[in-house]
């Protein structure tokens, strides 16, 4: 494998400890988007927005609460079945699906 700087190796160290058992964090979509260049790993970074519905202070349904922007960041990459993933950060179950992220990234990686 490639030599890497400190911080991919940090981020890369960082997933294979999220992948494993003994939990982790997730590494921000920045840091495996410049891991991924090092590798010379085809992928797209880009910003992104997401307008999501509120709910009341105190109410169980969503009435009058307004909208809030949540702003964050999505990476699309070509995984190993030859079809698309995109990770976004403004998704709602992004944080339960970092897991299987990690799993799809350490494969690519593997493969390279």
């Amino acid at each position: 494998m490639k030599t890497l700087t400190e911080k991919s190796n940090k981020t890369l160290q960082s997933l294979i400890k999220k992948n494993s058992f003994e939990g982790g964090r997730m590494p921000t979509l920045k840091n495996v988007s410049l891991l991924l260049t090092e590798l010379n790993i085809e992928h797209k970074l880009e910003s992104s927005t997401e307008t999501k519905s509120v709910k009341s202070s105190g109410s169980r349904v969503f009435t009058r609460g307004g909208t809030k922007v949540y702003t964050g960041y999505t990476l699309t990459i070509n995984n190993v079945s030859g079809g698309q993933t995109q990770m976004s950060t403004t998704c709602s179950y992004y944080s339960m699906n970092t897991r299987s992220y990690t799993m799809m990234l350490l494969e690519i990686i593997n493969n390279k």
